[in-house]
């Protein structure tokens, strides 16, 4: 029976709340831990270090452990740190953060690394034993024979550092490598083994010996820790480990001065600079049972911003000069201006009696940048370094545009003129207007002056015009529609390329017709319409004539020689005797479906139905309809029984578009709207409305009953005055419409009425007085 029950769940090395954990559940989670290596001693090892009740946990019942503490932590040898993904959170440090704009993300190096979870200190268990780790209590041995005797041991060294062999007794393996172990075991199983002859040359059986599961060891984190204690980790773990496990230093924790205590000696001084800046992990030491990792006090810091490899605040450790600072965030990127630095100082302690404020503003200026690389200049605690960009002013160019043949920007070179700059660009194009440039020059105050050239003068040498270029210096040519405007005319209709163009001098209507492609397949000769500008009185806009053109109209002399003027319209007419073919379709059943083209204006559908071969037997013509394509008209109700037999009122005119179909009875009728079950009913000949709604379910109560629709097949509605009995033709839409539902407010409408019966009263009384 299932139970509430807390579960220290060591997939996820956390304790959460489980409700009703059924037994196959658990059994479950103790076969997964097996067939991640783990034995059911070691189960109990883990279960009991976090303080469970061995027997109840191997049997699959679970005890809440007594106050578990941070040193209780399952061994992330078997169960892998969980790492998720957290929002990201800006380390700011005081004293830094309020001198810095905080637009500027700017945070400690390195400490982003635990921060994010650390992945890069994970330890694998997947790897070779180090030729010099040494056996310790709770390791597996693993020991293989081969050859004239086979024998397979599997050995956990017991607390006394031993392993116990069947027949040979026990074996010392505590402190020794795996090497020297094997050599013991050689040693000690030849009298029992006489093949092995103590591993020599004449040697038949064979012995291996490997390391199995290996312990875990007890270490100690502490000083400026996220999670000082005590953990149980993975015995070939190193210290960078044993910092991710505990979440890494605080923000007042250093990275620079890690020590490593073992029997109350420092053994070892990590940097994790050293690792993060050059992949460097020599100091990387393997821990042993009992170390302690403590994180001391951070050093001295600077900040660099600005324009610098990497923006940070960086914590120094012997050294503390400006290049180690240029050093540490990686130099400078390429628009950096190395010339002056600025440093921001808070004056340190010693040294504010010299000052009236606390704080000081330092520039740093640098002959070249080795110069700034290898500055010996000191840094105090809380310096900013800020590092500028080059100024964004450009030199040693000017621009030249417009009517050249290589427009765009130019080197400037030693006493450069605008003839030079305009040679340079390959010249000037031939309808350049040549009595004018413009050279646009920014002064030192950022200002703009504009000079006025004669660029003909100035291509001939002229001093006053040939000015002298400087830096930035905007040279613009002109074409000579900028000072002679194109006229244009226009022409339109029956041409190809229908629009305005420029008009030249002695341009022809013969000329403006090609220009515009020539005439269309549907064009006139005859009344081409000329409307010409008419400035002669007030009031009066064009001056309208009519030409004929030959069918040569290019060559021959006649009209086609009509010279335009300014602003002319064109408008060639197209021919009313050429008319574009009309298309219309019939579907459905008759004997030659598909697209027909219309005969003329007067065409009906009887004509159309006969072309397409007429009518087969099975055609339902009242379920047949029209639809118009033309303007939009939709379905156009049409009775195709009374066209069949020659009812001329019913046999309307085809418009281009038009699309018949003859249909099929299917023997349907569609019930749709505000009905229980809206769907299409079986037709039943002779059935009216009301066995169709009821075959729909029914009217629902939100529809109208008084406001119900039936359309027939064709497109047309019943006529007024049908009713419920009459019969439904098959292919007939019935809908029912939705109750308008209207507000019902009494309170209003009985003011309304107080108010009028007031009115009355008071007229009443006021006649009532008069009379007397």
């Amino acid at each position: 029976m299932t139970k509430y029950i807390l579960f220290l769940l060591f997939f996820t090395g956390e304790i959460i709340l489980s409700q009703q954990i059924p037994a196959e559940q658990l059994e479950a989670l103790k076969s997964k831990a097996k067939e991640m290596g783990m034995s059911d001693t070691q189960i109990q090892q883990q279960a009991k270090s976090a303080g469970f009740d061995v027997n109840r946990f191997i049997q699959g019942e679970i005890q809440m452990p007594p106050n578990p503490t941070p040193d209780k932590i399952v061994d992330s040898t078997f169960f892998p740190l969980k790492t998720t993904t957290t929002p990201e959170i800006i380390l700011k440090i005081p004293g830094f953060s309020s001198r810095i704009d905080s637009t500027i993300k700017l945070e400690p190096f390195g400490y982003n690394v635990f921060k994010s979870g650390g992945n890069i200190f994970n330890q694998s268990i997947n790897v070779p034993t180090p030729l010099n780790y040494q056996i310790g209590p709770g390791d597996e041995i693993l020991i293989t024979m081969w050859g004239e005797a086979q024998a397979f041991y599997q050995f956990a060294v017991n607390r006394d550092g031993q392993i116990i062999i069947p027949t040979v007794g026990p074996i010392v393996a505590q402190g020794v490598t795996v090497e020297t172990l094997q050599k013991r075991l050689l040693s000690k199983m030849t009298p029992f083994y006489s093949g092995l002859k103590n591993g020599g040359a004449n040697a038949n059986t064979f012995l291996d010996v490997s390391l199995g599961k290996l312990r875990t060891i007890q270490i100690f984190v502490l000083g400026e820790v996220q999670n000082p204690g005590g953990y149980a980790i993975p015995s070939m773990s190193t210290s960078f480990y044993g910092l991710l496990i505990a979440g890494g230093p605080t923000i007042n924790g250093s990275l620079r001065n890690v020590s490593l205590i073992r029997s109350g000696k420092t053994v070892a001084t990590l940097d994790i600079y050293d690792f993060l800046l050059s992949g460097d992990k020599t100091e990387d030491t393997r821990l042993q049972d009992g170390d302690i990792i403590f994180i001391n006090r951070v050093g001295l810091r600077v900040a660099l911003v600005g324009n610098v490899l990497r923006p940070a605040i960086y914590e120094f450790k012997d050294k503390n000069t400006f290049g180690d600072a240029i050093t540490l965030s990686g130099g400078l990127l390429f628009d950096s201006y190395f010339d002056k630095v600025h440093i921001e100082r808070i004056i340190p302690f010693e040294e504010r009696n010299k000052y009236t404020k606390d704080i000081l503003d330092l520039d740093y200026r640098f002959a070249n940048i080795n110069e700034l690389k290898k500055s010996k200049l000191q840094l105090v605690d809380g310096d900013i370094i800020t590092v500028q960009s080059i100024s964004n002013l450009l030199e040693n160019r000017i621009y030249i545009s417009g009517n050249v043949r290589k427009p765009g920007v130019q080197e400037l070179k030693k006493n450069m003129r605008v003839k030079d700059a305009i040679l340079q660009a390959d010249n000037v194009l031939s309808n350049t207007f040549m009595e004018r440039a413009t050279l646009l020059r920014t002064l030192s105050n950022g200002y703009k002056k504009i000079f006025s050239l004669n660029l003909a003068n100035a291509m001939r040498g002229d001093s006053t015009n040939n000015i002298l270029l400087e830096s930035l210096d905007s040279l613009t040519i002109y074409d000579q529609k900028y000072f002679f405007p194109q006229h244009t005319v226009e022409i339109m209709g029956a041409v190809r390329k229908p629009g305005r163009f420029n008009r030249y001098v002695n341009m022809t209507l013969a000329d403006l017709i090609v220009s515009a492609g020539g005439l269309t397949e549907e064009s006139s000769f005859n009344r081409i319409y000329i409307s010409n500008k008419d400035t002669s009185e007030i009031g009066k806009f064009a001056k309208v004539k009519f030409v004929d053109l030959p069918e040569n109209y290019w060559q021959s002399p006649k009209n086609s020689k009509v010279i335009l003027d300014d602003y002319d319209y064109v408008y060639v007419p197209f021919n009313p005797k050429i008319v574009k073919q009309r298309y219309v379709t019939i579907n459905g059943e008759v004997y030659y479906p598909g697209q027909y083209v219309l005969e003329n204006e007067n065409e009906v559908i009887s004509e159309l139905i006969t072309r397409a071969g007429g009518i087969k037997e099975n055609a339902y013509l009242d379920g047949s309809r029209l639809f118009r394509t033309k303007n939009n008209a939709g379905l156009i109700s049409v009775d195709f029984t009374n066209i069949i037999n020659k009812d001329g009122k019913e046999d309307i005119e085809l418009e281009e578009g038009d699309i018949i179909t003859i249909e099929r009875d299917f023997k349907i009728v569609y019930v749709r709207g505000e009905v229980i079950i809206p769907s299409a009913v079986r037709y039943i000949s002779g059935k009216s409305l009301a066995y169709y709604l009821n075959q729909a379910g029914g009217i629902s109560e939100d529809g109208d009953y008084d406001r119900v629709s039936v359309t027939m097949p064709n497109g047309r509605k019943w006529e007024d005055g049908w009713i419920y009995d009459d019969e439904i033709i098959s292919g007939s839409v019935v809908y029912v419409p939705q109750k308008i539902k209207q507000e019902e407010n009494i309170i209003p409408i009985l003011r309304d009425w107080s108010t009028i019966i007031m009115s009355m009263v008071t007229m009443l009384v006021t006649i009532v007085q008069i009379t007397k």
